[in-house]
Parts: structure tokens; sequence; C-alpha cells
């Protein structure tokens, strides 16, 4: 059964493993990009993440630490990192949001700095960071986010579930059921081989300038259409876009 639906554009070309993989490929450049991927359950945010934890270079994190500690894992990571994965960061005490938010600008800013126990801790790091979180969490921090300049050095990302890719995962449900397959992980799977080619001409896309320099570094794997599906899916001022 196919159900259409005119609330939402369902992309073509762009999908959540594209994006994961080709911030991936330019972590290894040391060309690190940074995007949050917000969405409802069950667009594929965690199938494109986790199943990537075993990769080398790819470090996979969801969990409830406090800033500090999680700053100190950041740092703990950092050396042997090309791509860092926070899966669903609203897992994190509300109250610790702002400083969540903090941290993670100091991601995309490539260094680390804070004071603990009296002691100066800090790192210097250059990957890629994927960061994920339901679009209701993510309409409830936007404010802050803002305020912070969270939104100036991370590619916002916002996606609905298509109702069509909604049967076909439940769907998919049912047959894993029934041959006796059920799991809560997504199956492990490969970073997708990507050629590097010469970035797209951008000039007349109006985003901040440290996400100019987001685009620009994912152009060098994705190809046009799949940019101009990314660049249309920033540039709406609400979730316009399912997947």
């Amino acid at each position: 059964m196919v159900i259409n639906t005119m609330a939402t554009i369902q992309l073509k070309h762009l999908s959540i493993p594209k994006l994961v993989d080709a911030a991936f490929w330019c972590g290894q450049d040391r060309q690190p990009v940074f995007l949050h991927i917000a969405g409802d359950p069950g667009i594929g945010k965690t199938y494109a993440t986790k199943s990537l934890e075993t990769i080398n270079g790819i470090s996979y994190f969801s969990a409830n630490f406090s800033p500090n500690e999680y700053k100190l894992h950041v740092k703990d990571i950092s050396k042997h990192t090309q791509l860092f994965i926070h899966d669903d960061v609203g897992r994190c005490n509300p109250s610790y949001v702002p400083d969540y938010l903090s941290a993670l600008c100091d991601i995309a800013e490539g260094h680390i700095e804070f004071r603990q126990y009296k002691k100066n801790i800090n790192a210097d790091f250059n990957f890629s960071a994927v960061f994920t979180s339901t679009i209701g969490w993510y309409y409830r921090w936007k404010d802050i986010m803002s305020e912070v300049g969270y939104l100036d050095r991370v590619l916002p990302i916002q996606l609905e579930l298509h109702p069509n890719t909604e049967v076909a995962y439940r769907n998919k449900c049912t047959d894993d059921a029934l041959e006796g397959c059920i799991s809560s992980d997504p199956a492990v799977r490969v970073i997708t081989p990507m050629e590097k080619h010469p970035p797209i001409d951008l000039c007349g896309v109006k985003v901040a300038a440290r996400n100019l320099r987001n685009l620009l570094r994912l152009s060098n794997y994705l190809s046009k259409p799949e940019m101009l599906e990314l660049i249309a899916v920033i540039q709406a001022d609400k979730t316009k876009y399912s997947i």
C-alpha cells in the first residue's frame, strides 16, 4: 500500500546515511563538518549512526553524562576520531542543556577548555560531528541554540517521517519478526565509498559563514541534486521535507 501526502515534500536524492557518510569522509580529510539532524522517530537517525559504531575512526555516543564528563569523553576520544556521533542529544538532563549546547559549539570550533578539580583541561581536535534529536527537542531549545550561536556553526537539518517510509518500516519490522530476528539495534552497515570532487559553487546561498563552509565541504562528496535538496532543507523556516 502506498500513501500519498501533500503535507511535506519527500526527498528524492538525499538520505541520512549519505549525510553521515559524507561527514565521515570530510573528517578523514580533516575538513570537518557539523550537522544536527532533527526528526521524527523512525526516520532513520539511529540506523544511519549507530550502525557505524564499530568502524575505526567513528566514535558513537548516546548517554546521559554531566557536561564536564561529556567534555572529558570528547577529549579522550579526540585523537583517534574522524567522525563523532552524538545520537539523541535530548537524553541529557534539561537543566544541563545550555551547558551541553556550549560544549557542542566548542566541538564545532575544534577546541574544548574547562576547569575541573582545580585543574585546567583542554584539547584541540579536527573531526566531523553529527548530532541528532527529535523534532520536539529541537524546537523546545531552538531559541537557546540561536542565542549561543549553535545554529550558525551546525547545519540544522529538520525532517519528518513520510507515510510511505513509515509503512515500509512497519513491514520490515514484521518481516524481521517472522524470521525470528527482532533486535533493538540496527544492522551493521559499511561506509559508502564517495569520490571526492571539486566543491559546488554556492555563492547565491544565504547562510551563516560557518554553515556555508559546512556546505562547501559536504559538496566535495555529495552530488549536485543531493546538495540542492540539502540547501532547500536548511533554508526552510519549518519542517517542510520528509524522508
